[in-house]
Order: structure tokens, then sequence, then C-alpha cells
């Protein structure tokens, strides 16, 4: 059941407000009956988004302020064309410093595309535990609230305000739901994590999977999604809490183009998902021990399912041998043949920089030549520059968030895609259907 924290409300209120970092409105539920709302629109932008993103690509005299989630053995997405067995992520290196370096100017008579709001519900599996604390706190892990707030902020940031998201955060005092074992209690997670260690994780993990449908079911999410007060879930909980790093359903698995090519990018990945809502959903699950580098990346797979079945129409191997704009977008040097549709390094995708030689190779200091700040003027206009990971500061969230900053963003289709690639993303079935008119 939801935590009654009226009492608690303008205090905790207020430091939210302070530390959450987000742009856009602010909703935190309190309980079933109240709900409190706060602009954080004005808030201190993150410095490593500064550092990223310090020129405004609309204006670009005037500086702008731009600004975990896996399991300790994380199930991520095995990217298409490379191994299937999944790696860690690493966890990022909190010393690391991202050099600064110009954005590229978007010098274009194109028109930015309009903001898009989407509102996403946050459920918080948070149990307070014997000693009165939840049990981020008593273990000493993330805040969810503000570590939510920090990827969105960097979303909305990353998309040159074309996205923005409303918040609201569901915060539960239970474990979460799985299919095939029962909830855990605060003894039997402290054992099976050894008091919150590592010594002992093997009933923890073994066979857990998170039950969406339950989630769905204790949250009223088919009804609010028809109705159209809740856009994507996010999922925040302690490690093994069986759900993946991201997920999605689409009504009737009835594909916008075509069947997709490669497993991962949707019958992987769309679980006990109720089809209830006529509507495509996307579920991003994140864990306490996990940070923003983490979260991103997540987002990241989001990004990249949801373009390549639209603007892919199915198909994407990410490794430079299929045509059309998105396999060209994600294409990385390593992977050029004289066979391929591209000729140059473009973006990379989530696992791979346009210079990456393995997975994770964030920080990769040979340079390659790329097209990918052409993107900005999509359809690209394949000029190209030479970099290496000085240009993301060689940090995963760095990267990800260069690479976000390119994803087309204006006004207008070309050859049958939008012009913006964010309403893919983040207006998937409205954007299929305005690409086909």
């Amino acid at each position: 059941m939801l935590q009654e924290q009226k009492g608690f409300v303008p205090i905790f209120i207020l430091l939210m407000i302070l530390i959450a970092g987000a742009t856009g409105t602010f909703l935190y539920k309190i309980n079933k009956g109240e709900i409190k709302t706060a602009s954080l629109a004005e808030l201190p932008i993150p410095q490593s988004i500064k550092e990223n993103f310090p020129i405004n690509p609309e204006n670009p005299q005037k500086a702008e302020e731009k600004p975990q989630q896996d399991s300790n053995t994380p199930i991520l997405v095995p990217t298409p064309g490379q191994s299937s067995t999944p790696t860690p992520t690493p966890t990022p290196n909190s010393t690391a410093k991202t050099t600064p370096t110009p954005t590229p100017t978007q010098a274009t008579t194109s028109v930015k595309a309009s903001t898009i709001t989407k509102k996403v519900l946050a459920v918080i599996y948070n149990p307070v535990l014997k000693s009165g604390k939840k049990l981020h706190e008593e273990a000493g892990w993330n805040d969810p609230i503000a570590q939510t707030s920090a990827v969105v902020n960097s979303v909305e940031k990353s998309s040159s305000g074309v996205v923005d998201f409303e918040i609201e955060f569901a915060e539960r005092d239970e474990w979460p739901p799985t299919i095939n074992k029962p909830r855990h209690t605060e003894d039997s997670y402290k054992k099976c994590r050894g008091i919150f260690s590592e010594s002992n994780t093997t009933d923890c993990e073994s066979g857990v999977h998170a039950d969406y449908a339950q989630i769905w079911s204790e949250q009223n999410l088919c009804s609010r999604i028809s109705s159209g007060a809740i856009d994507a879930v996010f999922l925040y909980g302690p490690a093994y809490a069986g759900w993946d790093e991201f997920a999605y359903k689409i009504p009737g698995n009835k594909f916008p183009y075509n069947a997709p090519s490669n497993y991962w990018l949707y019958y992987g990945r769309n679980y006990n998902i109720p089809d209830c809502n006529n509507k495509t959903i996307y579920v991003l699950g994140w864990i306490y021990q996990r940070g923003t580098a983490e979260a991103l990346h997540s987002f990241g797979h989001w990004i990249e399912t949801a373009l390549a079945m639209t603007v892919g129409r199915g198909a994407w191997d990410a490794t430079c041998s299929t045509s059309g704009d998105f396999n060209k977008f994600t294409c990385i040097n390593k992977d050029l043949k004289s066979s391929s549709p591209a000729t140059v390094a473009n973006c990379g995708n989530v696992h791979y920089p346009p210079n990456g030689t393995s997975d994770y190779n964030y920080a990769n200091t040979n340079e390659v030549k790329h097209t990918c700040d052409s993107y900005l003027n999509y359809p690209a206009t394949g000029s190209t520059k030479e970099e290496n990971c000085s240009a993301w500061g060689c940090n995963q969230q760095g990267y990800l968030e260069w690479w976000m900053y390119r994803i087309p963003r204006l006004s207008g289709a070309t050859d049958g895609n939008l012009k913006n690639w964010w309403k893919y993303v983040v207006d998937f079935d409205n954007a299929v259907v305005e690409a086909k008119k």
C-alpha cells in the first residue's frame, strides 16, 4: 500500500524541489488521494550537461546551460549483430571529467519540432524496514526521486527541449511483485543479499521475473493509459526485482511496418505487459544500486527500438550492412565495408560510439571520421569531422548525451520519415500515423 506521509509533506516537497533538478512539471504522489505539484523549471542544470552542451543550436551566440538500474548482474539488450551474451554495463567513474567541446551549430532553414509533453508514472518499490528507514536509505543506495529527475533532465536537455516529461511518483511500501516467487520480505532479502552485500545472490536472482501484469493491476494502468493520463512507466526498486532494463508492448503485436528482424527488437521485450490500452507503452526498469549513466543507457535502448521499428522499418543489425537512415545513423567505423550502404561512420549506438571497438568502449581515444553532426540538418548532409572520446568526456553518460543530442528533431517529413525522430520515441503511435500520411 502507499505510504502515509501527510505531516511530512511540506518539508519533503521543499527538499525535493531543491535537489530534483528536472525541468517541466513535477508531481509527487503521496497517497492515493493526494498529489503535490511544484514547478522545477528554474532549478540549476547539472554540471555534466553544461559541459557537454555549451552552445544553443537554435541561437549559436547564446550559451545554453545543458545539463542505474540493471542488477549487479544486469540483463542488458544485446546490440543486434553483436554478441548475445549480456555484459555488465560499467559503473561510471565518479572522478571522470568531461572535456567541454562546442556543440555543432544547426545551420539550416528548417524549423525545430514543437515540444512534445508526455506523462510518466514512476512506480517506486521502497519498503520501510524495521529500522524505520526506507530500503534505499538503510542500504545507502541512490535516492530514486532525485535519480529519476536527473535522467529526465538529461533527456529533455539532450533533445533541445523537444521532449518534456511530466513525472508522477507513486511510492509503494512493499517489495516488487514477481511471477514465480513470493514477494521478498526484509528478512528474506537480507538473507539472500548477505545484508545488502554481494556475498550470496543466488536465491535473489535465480528464476526471478517481474510481474508486469500485477503492477498494471495495482496501479490501474490500463484505464490510466487509455485515458491519456499516463504515456510511459518507470520502475524503481532493488537489484533482482526481476524486471528488464526496458520493455514495451505494441497492441496486438501489430507492427507499424515489418516484423522485427532481431529477437531483441521486440519479442524479447514485451513480457507479460497487458495488451489492454490500444497504445504502445514503454517501461524502463531501474535499480537503486546503479546511477544516472546506467538509467540513460536503458533509455537509449528505448530510443533504438523505437527508431529501428519505424525509421528502420523493423530491420536493424547494427553492422552497417542494412540500408535505411536509422541503420546509417548507428553505423560505426569498425563495421564499415566496401559493400556498406554507409561509407563513413555515423553516430554509433548505445553500446558503441563511432570509434568503439567493443561494447561500452566509451573511452576510446582513437580518432575516426564521422558524419554524426550532419543529422542535425536531417536528412543528413554527409559532412564529416574527426573526433575521439574527448568529444563526450570519455565516459558513458557523456557519450549518451552526445548521441541523443544528434537525434534529428526538425519539423516536417522526408522520404516517408518524420524529421523529428524524437516523436517516434515518445509518441510512437501518433508518429507512425503522421509519417504514413
